[in-house]
């Protein structure tokens, strides 16, 4: 999605579809974006037992 369409839509120009915004919430979560009871997002924390991407790029 293009940024200037999620411009668009904070901006209440257009009325995104129910599948748009599924697309949006699927692709934030994705990156680690956690939504907390209609109340908020916040980062989640990594699994504790996984590697970093970074330590991954390494071995």
């Amino acid at each position: 999605m293009l940024p200037q369409a999620l411009a668009r839509i904070e901006a209440d120009r257009v009325r995104p579809r129910a599948n748009t915004l599924s697309r949006i919430i699927n692709e934030l979560e994705r990156r680690g974006i956690e939504f907390i009871n209609g109340r908020g997002v916040m980062l989640k924390k990594p699994a504790q037992d996984s590697p970093t991407e970074h330590e991954s790029a390494n071995e």
